[in-house]
């Protein structure tokens, strides 16, 4: 009987130890998670006033920013364009994410003889928006003026693009081939000469896809010449081993007119060009050589004048869902009627 009981008590013992010990381990456990719980309290708050911290440093800038841009807005009035450029290159240290400080910044430099400083300023500001219109506005006179100089024809070496535009927002390279990138516009390089240039606003993925459709079979002595594109259009030209795009005797060209077939036929895209040509050139001969609302071809002559030569012309349209498609031969050279020297 003794040693029953003694066996009993040794049971109740183990069992009463078992059960103390879960309590204890529970208690424990409990202790720790309100511990951790009071650790991520803390560590919350103090996120969080970091965070508030950081809200008003960031609207005391923007108010600091903004006192400077109206000084230099005043400054701008008055034709002070060094006090002006001083202004907003105070905003724009505060404030380096505004569009319209940096073009405010770029029209100060301009107006007061620092050309190259407005440049730069000008493609911060519509990389910053593509849609800050005054920025792009300004930003394309400056590009235009270029063109016009002839900076940006084909074949013009980068080293010269570099010498002029400066050093680029981008650079890519690749092999024989390079990318310099001025704001939006891409201006691309095959064995160091300029090749294509490419406005990318308004341009996906979708669209940009459109110029590697644009290659065209020709005969071996023809060569690709240059490439532009944009959100309106995409287009390769091509020349002869002779000649030169910007000074051909031949040209053929290969033109996608991205959503023009969303907006009429190929039959109002001719007579639109019709109108546009009799504005600019004396039109000797206007022949549609088959006719179709939404696949055309038709011939046209111009005679010579102040600015460009006589040119006679072959041009087929081909409307689709979306697109307007033009394939378009030139020549200065000789009449429409021999075209056997094509191929």
């Amino acid at each position: 009987m003794k040693t029953n009981q003694l066996s009993y008590l040794s049971a109740l013992m183990i069992c009463l130890i078992s059960v103390l010990g879960n309590h204890t381990l529970a208690q424990e456990k409990k202790e720790n998670t309100a511990t951790l719980s009071e650790k991520q309290k803390t560590e919350k708050q103090k996120t969080e006033k970091q965070k508030t911290e950081q809200q008003k440093t960031e609207q005391q800038k923007k108010a600091k920013a903004l006192e400077h841009a109206k000084k230099g807005q005043d400054f701008l009035k008055r034709k002070y364009w060094k006090d002006a450029a001083t202004e907003f290159e105070n905003a724009v240290a505060l404030q380096p994410e505004s569009s319209v400080l940096h073009y405010l910044l770029g029209v100060s430099y301009l107006e007061s003889s620092q050309a190259s400083k407005g440049w730069v300023e000008f493609r911060k500001a519509v990389l910053l928006d593509t849609t800050n219109k005054r920025a792009a506005y300004d930003f394309m006179k400056i590009w235009n003026f270029f063109d016009r100089k002839g900076l940006l024809n084909v074949g013009t070496p980068e080293v010269e693009v570099l010498k002029v535009l400066g050093k680029p927002d981008r650079e890519r390279n690749n092999k024989s081939e390079s990318q310099l990138s001025y704001g939006f516009m891409l201006v691309n390089f095959r064995q160091g000469r300029l090749f294509a240039l490419v406005d990318t606003r308004g341009l996906n993925v979708e669209l940009t896809r459109a110029l590697n459709t644009m290659e065209f079979q020709l005969p071996p002595h023809w060569r690709e010449g240059y490439r532009n594109m944009n959100a309106y259009n995409a287009s390769t030209e091509y020349v002869t081993e002779e000649d030169k795009v910007q000074d051909y005797q031949q040209l053929f060209t290969t033109q996608r007119l991205l959503k023009q077939g969303e907006k009429g036929s190929a039959k109002d895209m001719m007579n639109h060009i019709k109108s546009l040509l009799e504005k600019s050139q004396q039109i000797e001969l206007w022949n549609v050589i088959q006719d179709g609302e939404n696949d055309i071809l038709f011939e046209w002559q111009s005679g010579k004048n102040e600015n460009t030569p006589a040119q006679h012309s072959i041009v087929r349209l081909i409307k689709d869902q979306r697109d307007m498609h033009r394939l378009s031969y030139y020549t200065r050279t000789l009449p429409l009627t021999d075209i056997s020297h094509l191929g």
